[in-house]
């Protein structure tokens, strides 16, 4: 789905990094971060708060895009089934290419079956576990990457990225 005259956040390296020159640096960054994956959550579901010419009454929806944002143009890929983790490494790999005019950050937002009793499988079983849970309705599991390209020493691109992990009370993880 591709839509236009959106509101894009800024996203930065500061946006994801912890700055410790601030006066409260936890709290503000842990603010800057959950604007962010509040409007990642948004666009994933092609929510109208993020047209620029959108005009919500104040009563149904008070919600504005992360400050600052630029309008531009959003892609939204919705796939349903197994993703390898070789299709997501192209997606980081095509982020740090120099040769492709990369956008100014990328998303990628995944939720686990709950019935599942493995919430992956490692590409190879014998160097990596997937953590065990109870298949249970209620069960949660779900990450967004955001990911970005940032430009090093010597014009050596690198990648700055932050992982937000909601998980529930059968996930043996937590806790």
């Amino acid at each position: 789905m591709k839509r236009t005259n959106t509101y894009i956040p800024n996203v930065t390296a500061d946006t994801l990094m912890l700055q410790e020159n601030d006066e409260d640096p936890l709290e503000d960054w842990e603010e800057s971060v959950s604007e962010m994956f509040e409007w990642v959550g948004m666009a994933a579901l092609g929510s109208q708060r993020l047209s620029a010419g959108d005009r919500c009454d104040p009563y149904i929806s008070v919600y504005a895009p992360p400050d600052p944002s630029q309008v531009g143009d959003l892609t939204v890929i919705r796939w349903t089934g197994f993703i390898t983790s070789e299709f997501l490494s192209q997606v980081v790999e095509t982020i740090l290419s120099p040769n492709v005019a990369s956008p100014s950050f990328v998303s990628v937002t995944a939720h686990a079956v709950p019935t599942s009793p493995v919430t992956y499988i490692p590409d190879d079983p014998l160097k990596a576990h997937p953590s065990l849970r109870a298949p249970h309705v209620d069960a949660e599991d779900t990450i967004s990457l955001v990911c970005m390209r940032e430009e090093g020493a010597a014009g050596q691109a690198g990648c700055c990225w932050l992982l937000a992990e909601s998980i529930g009370r059968w996930d043996k993880r937590r806790g």
